[in-house]
């Protein structure tokens, strides 16, 4: 992964903090976009924006002209009786998990498309 440009989005905490952790580990060269303002303790090779996938839109200017991967991370789950949760929570997931991946995939794919080894 060495030199590789990776977009990591949601890296802030949980499964995606661990991978963007082991893309630095190999060397790859970090674009990270979460809710956070910054990122606290990050590792060299990390260019931090702040980015919410439930209110777009994404900062497609923050990105380089080429790059190597995409990883999405953020999501939502309700733990909550069914009977509890409402029109709106229902929404508010649909933007994050699958609205805010396809902007995110939108904005990265021609960059993508540029890498020499195919996207």
């Amino acid at each position: 992964m060495k030199g590789k440009r990776v977009v990591v989005v949601g890296g802030s905490s949980g499964i995606g903090s661990a991978v963007l952790g082991r893309l630095c580990k190999e060397g790859a060269d970090i674009y990270h976009f979460s809710r956070a303002a910054h990122l606290d303790g990050a590792p060299p090779g990390v260019a931090h924006h702040a980015f919410d996938a439930a209110e777009g839109p994404f900062p497609s200017d923050a990105l380089p002209d080429r790059l190597d991967g995409l990883v999405y991370c953020p999501g939502s789950i309700r733990l909550r009786p069914f009977a509890r949760l409402r029109a709106e929570d229902f929404l508010e997931d649909y933007r994050i998990n699958l609205l805010g991946a396809v902007m995110v995939i939108q904005a990265c794919l021609p960059r993508m498309k540029k890498n020499p080894d195919g996207a």
